[in-house]
């Protein structure tokens, strides 16, 4: 299972998988619905991260990458990658562009900065108007393709994803059959290009100066 746009409330979700023996993957943005150097939001990417969870990148500020010159592609990737390697001390290798979209011009530059795109085969909806319920019978009906393999979208900002459609869907799935896992471990792939030690709060930990959501 996958979670975009956090953190922000998908500390549950992780908790969650741990009870069922699996990880998620979580595709975080630096200044989205939160700015990623607030401390409740450094506390809990840490904690998941020390878990075994997976943290992905999907941009600074949620923009439509496919919209965006080079220089501020790369200027998105720098403020998230430069954010994750304060926090955790690491650099991520899997990226999921927000809203799924990209074209030749920015996966060459995704590419050239090592990145691995991962986008996802359900959606559970839940940010085009699906209520909980819509959801849930969604997964019901995912659960029945089972051994098929699945990358599953979902958005830890929606508090019905987080509250409802995730308590239902993970012990369904998993009493279905399913390991819950980790993209490195469903793509057999390193979850990240460099790992190292974390570093200490300083005045730089701020999303001030920074792009806001959409201002790239």
């Amino acid at each position: 299972m996958t979670f975009d746009d956090g953190p922000l409330l998908g500390a549950s979700t992780a908790t969650l998988l741990e009870q069922y023996g699996g990880r998620g993957t979580y595709f975080v943005n630096g200044y989205n619905w939160d700015c990623i150097y607030n401390q409740p939001r450094v506390d809990d990417l840490i904690a998941r991260y020390k878990a075994g969870h997976i943290i992905g990148s999907h941009t600074w500020g949620h923009d439509d990458i496919t919209a965006l010159t080079t220089e501020q592609l790369n200027r998105q990737l720098d403020l998230i990658e430069t954010a994750l390697v304060k926090i955790l001390g690491v650099k991520p290798r899997f990226f999921r562009p927000p809203y799924g979209r990209y074209d030749s011009k920015s996966l060459k530059v995704l590419k050239q900065r090592g990145y691995t795109v991962v986008l996802w085969d359900f959606d559970d909806r839940d940010t085009i108007g699906y209520t909980p319920a819509q959801s849930v019978a969604g997964y019901k009906k995912l659960a029945m393709t089972f051994p098929k393999p699945h990358i599953a979208l979902n958005h830890e900002v929606k508090e019905g994803t987080v509250d409802i459609v995730a308590p239902k869907a993970i012990p369904l799935l998993s009493a279905r059959g399913y390991d819950l896992v980790g993209m490195d471990t469903c793509l057999a792939i390193e979850p990240y290009q460099v790992v190292g030690e974390p570093g200490t709060r300083d005045d730089t930990w701020t999303c001030d100066g920074t792009p806001g959501p959409g201002q790239a």
